[in-house]
C-alpha cells in the first residue's frame, strides 16, 4: 500500500529541502496523468480533491477511484479533500477514504473561521487525519502562529495573493513558523524564490489550476480542424496531463523522493473493529432490527469507514453474530469508543441483549508484510 501519512510525507520534504507537489483531480484522465508523472519520477504525490458544490458530481466515485489507483501505486500518495466548509463535510471526506481535510473559511467572518477549523481539526484528530486552513496574508507571524495554536490546524496554507510578499513576511519572522505551510503553485514563482520559502517553512505546492490549463489547451487543439485524432479530442489527454504534473513536481524538487519517504512515513492502513457474539431475551427479527439500526448510527461516525453485520453460516457456531467495523485509522479506536453515538447504541440496545461476546481490533496487511499485521488491542466492547 502507497498511501501514507501526510504528516510524515511533509516532514520529511521540510526536513530536506523540498516540496511536494499537490494536484487537483477532475476525472480519471487527471488521476491516471498525475499518478503517470510521480511513477516516472519517482516522487510522492498528494492528489486533491473537492468538497465544494461544483465538485461534488461523482465524488464518492472519483474518490473510490483515487484511494484504490493511490493503494495500487508504487510511489507514496496522500488524498487532501479540500474546501470543506462544515465538519459534516469534513467527516463525509474522512469516512469515504481522505486521510487529510482542508478547511474553507470565509474572510467576512475571522471569528466564525476560527471557531470552524477549531471543530473539524478537532473531529479530524480523533481520526488520525491533519487539517489545513487558510488566513489572511496580511496578518502578522504571530497572528499566524496564534491562529494555528487556537485552531489546532496542522498545515496553514498560503492564499492566492503576492508570494513575493509572503516571503518577505516569513523572513521577517526571522525563524520559520512551527506550522508546516501550503502555497498556491498557479501564479509565476522562480526556482529562487521557492527555495526561499521552503526555507521559512513551506512543504506544499497546490496546483490547482495547473493541470486544467494544460487539458484545456490540449482540447482546444485537438478540436481544431484537421487535429482530431480518430479518437476524439480527448484522446492523448492523460499524456498531456501528466507532461504538465512532472513540470510540477520537478519544480517542487521531490523528484525521486519516493523511496525515502516510504522508508519513513506511516502507512495509511484501516483497523477492522470485529466483534462476535450472542444474544439473548430478543427474537432474531429484533436481532435484525438491531443490527439495522446500528449499521445506520455508527455507520455515520467520523473514522467508520464502512459497517457490516452477519450470521454465522453453521447453527453449532459458537457465536452466531457478527459485527465488523473498519475504522480509518488506529485512532479511531478511542474516539469511536466514547463517541455518544457509539455509547447510547451499546447502552440501549447492544449491550443488554450481547452479554456473551468477544471484541479484538485487528490493523490490516494488505501492501504491508505480514509480520506487521497484529492484534492491536482486545477487550469487551465499551
Amino acid at each position: 500500500m502507497a498511501l501514507v501519512q501526510i504528516r510524515d510525507m511533509l516532514a520529511h520534504a521540510r526536513r530536506n529541502g523540498y516540496a511536494v507537489g499537490a494536484f487537483r483531480i477532475h476525472g480519471l484522465e487527471y488521476l491516471d496523468g498525475v499518478l503517470q508523472a510521480g511513477e516516472r519520477l519517482h516522487a510522492p504525490l498528494i492528489l486533491t480533491l473537492s468538497a465544494a458544490p461544483d465538485g461534488s458530481r461523482g465524488l464518492a466515485a472519483l474518490m473510490a477511484a483515487a484511494e484504490h489507483a493511490a493503494a495500487e501505486s508504487p510511489v507514496p500518495v496522500a488524498l487532501h479533500l479540500a474546501d470543506c466548509a462544515t465538519p459534516a463535510e469534513a467527516t463525509r471526506g474522512i469516512n469515504r477514504g481522505c486521510n487529510s481535510i482542508g478547511v474553507i473559511l470565509r474572510r467576512d467572518a475571522p471569528h466564525s473561521d476560527t471557531r470552524l477549523a477549531r471543530q473539524v481539526a478537532g473531529m479530524a484528530h480523533a481520526c488520525g487525519v491533519p487539517v489545513t486552513a487558510a488566513m489572511a496574508t496580511p496578518a502578522g507571524v504571530e497572528d499566524a502562529r496564534r491562529f494555528a495554536v487556537d485552531t489546532g490546524i496542522d498545515f496553514l496554507a498560503i492564499p492566492d495573493g503576492s508570494l513575493g510578499g509572503v516571503a518577505e513576511f516569513l523572513q521577517g519572522a526571522g525563524t520559520p513558523l512551527n506550522t508546516p505551510l501550503c502555497i498556491p503553485g498557479d501564479q509565476e514563482l522562480d526556482s529562487a524564490l521557492l527555495s526561499r520559502l521552503i526555507t521559512h517553512g513551506v512543504g506544499r505546492v497546490d496546483f490547482d489550476t495547473v493541470l486544467t490549463r494544460a487539458a484545456s489547451a490540449h482540447l482546444r487543439r485537438a478540436s481544431t480542424p484537421g487535429a482530431a485524432s480518430a479518437r476524439g479530442p480527448a484522446s492523448g489527454l492523460r499524456d498531456t496531463i501528466a507532461q504538465a504534473a512532472e513540470q510540477c513536481l520537478e519544480y517542487c524538487g521531490c523528484s525521486g523522493r519516493a523511496a525515502e519517504v516510504l522508508q519513513h512515513a506511516t502507512p495509511w492502513a484501516p483497523v477492522e473493529h470485529v466483534i462476535i457474539y450472542n444474544v439473548s431475551g430478543i427474537s432474531e427479527q429484533d436481532t435484525e432490527a438491531m443490527m439495522a439500526e446500528g449499521r445506520r448510527v455508527l455507520g455515520a461516525i467520523p473514522g467508520v469507514r464502512r459497517v457490516v453485520t452477519g450470521a454465522a453460516v453453521k447453527d453449532k457456531a459458537a457465536y452466531k453474530y457478527c459485527w465488523i467495523v473498519t475504522f480509518v485509522h488506529p485512532d479511531v479506536i478511542d474516539s469511536y469508543r466514547e463517541h455518544p453515538a457509539h455509547v447510547a447504541f451499546a447502552d440501549n440496545l447492544f449491550r443488554p441483549v450481547a452479554g456473551e461476546r468477544i471484541s479484538i481490533d485487528y490493523q490490516t496487511s494488505r501492501g504491508q508484510p505480514p509480520a506487521q499485521a497484529k492484534i492491536m488491542r482486545r477487550r469487551n466492547m465499551r
